[in-house]
């Protein structure tokens, strides 16, 4: 939105807008007229550059709220390295409540994450020069350690 040539009216009609795409609401808080601001809110819909910084300002909200490749993978490693903590609900029979409590992940969720990352960075692929599944590899190697 830096880039595109728009009045300080204009950018707070953005916002609202963003806020609540309702384009009479969004003229009404940006501070045009009551008399007006159904028109004005209509014709700001048609203006290529209150338009674009419109969907630049959608675009960035989504991109905050969508976990990127290397968000994930951070997310499976803590998870794998049992960083990661899971809610549960307790019952304490002393006080007669239930209570809420944090538990660090099970060894199942921990195998899975590193099941998910070795996927990923193809550790459980056949690898040519062993013609076997690196993972059927690493269990025979403990079993003959």
């Amino acid at each position: 939105m830096d880039g595109l040539k728009l009045t300080e009216r204009q950018r707070r009609f953005v916002d609202y807008y963003v806020a609540d795409p309702n384009a009479t609401q969004a003229a009404l808080a940006a501070g045009y007229s009551k008399k007006t601001a159904r028109t004005t809110g209509q014709e700001n819909m048609t203006k290529p550059a209150i338009r674009a910084a419109i969907d630049e300002r959608l675009a960035q909200l989504e991109s905050a709220r969508i976990a990127d490749a290397t968000e994930v993978l951070q997310f499976l490693t803590a998870t794998m390295r049992g960083e990661k903590t899971d809610e549960v609900v307790a019952f304490n029979s002393e006080f007669g409540e239930f209570y809420h409590d944090k538990k660090k992940v099970d060894m199942r969720t921990s195998v899975r994450a590193a099941e998910l990352l070795a996927k990923r960075y193809r550790l459980l692929d056949d690898p040519p020069q062993t013609g076997g599944n690196m993972l059927a590899a690493i269990v025979e190697a403990f079993a003959h350690g």
